[in-house]
């Protein structure tokens, strides 16, 4: 079953993740079109980003109690809803829209995160990241190059109604792609009450530690790297091609990077130390952008620093879950997730507002908060990074 289940897992992101990714390069440019300012983009992804918490929150539960495997087909549909509602424009539907599809992508990663770390054997869940993730990062990317599409369609319909189109189109297709993948998933036996162990006393201690590095880099990356679109949008007047250019090029090449990630945890004494020793050259490159003033350059600085920070994060997804009983773990991915976006939900309207007033301060402000959190995983785990000296001796 375990290795059934991540081959689906892995063929099904590939085929779902370009839909997400067309959705990622054309909001930005789509609400541009509507002259929201920055301060309004910021309100509208706030929203997505608290109507999650309730996503995570309800699908952390019924996944650890009911299954995982409903929690993500409604996770789904509800993604599905949320596109066709967003495609109508007007601020009153985006923001009915941006609450749907908040909740239906924090529900379905929730839901996701569970399956796969109870499918996969706690030796290997570096590899069941990694390779999860691998799949749907290159699928994201594949999909942000589609941004070409309403670029082409506008020609004939302008831009608003091809961004309609797409939107509709998209809509349709994600559970068209989704649900049959789905279907081949077989639920993890889930432990007897009898068998299942209550979380040690030192597992609150963990989640303590792990929630505030949590919301220090959703803070960090709220502000800035989550409202990275409308920054290149306002800066460069880039459309959803330009951006769906860099967003896929960043990842499909990051994409492909992960999948040596087990090798490069395994050589580098554990998930965590390779975690921090690759993410730590991304922060002097967001804060570079901030000094070019070529959008060519910029787009590198940041294709290269996302690289950097995010192509490790199976490996810290897997550290987080190694640390909590299978049986918690989807309520225990619920409750970290809590702890990233709340600060998420706050930041990204916070950095809307900042990009009014200094196009470059969140990008500034990011790069400390990254430099305080990186710092802070590495005195709060001090075993894990130790490891390798261990081991040597």
């Amino acid at each position: 079953m375990q290795q059934r289940n991540l081959r689906v897992l892995v063929a099904a992101s590939l085929v779902t993740q370009p839909i997400y990714g067309l959705l990622w390069s054309l909001q930005g440019p789509f609400l541009r079109t509507q002259n929201f300012s920055g301060t309004l983009y910021g309100i509208v992804a706030s929203t997505a980003v608290f109507s999650s918490i309730v996503g995570s929150l309800l699908s952390g539960y019924f996944s650890d109690k009911k299954g995982a495997k409903p929690v993500l087909v409604l996770a789904i549909l509800g993604s599905s809803l949320g596109m066709l509602i967003f495609s109508h424009g007007g601020l009153a539907w985006v923001l009915v829209a941006s609450a749907i599809l908040g909740a239906s992508m924090g529900a379905g990663y929730v839901s996701l995160v569970a399956l796969l770390s109870k499918s996969v054997s706690d030796s290997e869940l570096d590899k069941g990241f990694s390779y999860v993730t691998a799949a749907s990062t290159i699928g994201v990317g594949i999909g942000s190059f589609l941004g070409w599409i309403p670029e082409l369609l506008a020609k004939e319909y302008g831009y608003f109604h091809a961004y309609q189109i797409t939107l509709i189109t998209a809509s349709i297709a994600l559970p068209v792609a989704a649900l049959p993948f789905i279907s081949l998933l077989a639920e993890p036996e889930r432990r007897s009450k009898k068998e299942a162990s209550p979380p040690p006393k030192r597992i609150l201690g963990t989640f303590i530690k792990l929630s505030l590095i949590e919301f220090i880099i959703g803070f960090g990356a709220a502000l800035s790297v989550q409202n990275i679109d409308y920054y290149f949008v306002l800066k460069y007047g880039v459309k959803s091609g330009e951006l769906g250019t860099v967003f896929g090029t960043e990842q499909v090449i990051m994409g492909i990077l992960m999948l040596t990630m087990p090798r490069v945890s395994r050589a580098a004494g554990g998930p965590l130390r390779a975690y921090i020793a690759i993410t730590s050259p991304s922060i002097p490159l967001i804060l570079a952008m901030t000094f070019v003033d070529n959008y060519a350059i910029a787009s590198a600085l940041f294709i290269t620093r996302s690289i950097l920070m995010n192509v490790a994060s199976p490996l810290y997804q897997a550290f987080q879950m190694q640390l909590l009983p299978p049986e918690y773990r989807g309520r225990g991915s619920a409750i970290l997730g809590l702890a990233w976006q709340v600060p998420v939900g706050i930041g990204r309207g916070v950095g809307g507002y900042l990009l009014d007033i200094d196009v470059e301060l969140p990008l500034r402000i990011t790069s400390i908060l990254y430099t305080l959190a990186l710092g802070l995983l590495a005195a709060l785990f001090p075993e894990h990074i130790r490891r390798k000296a261990r081991t040597r001796n």
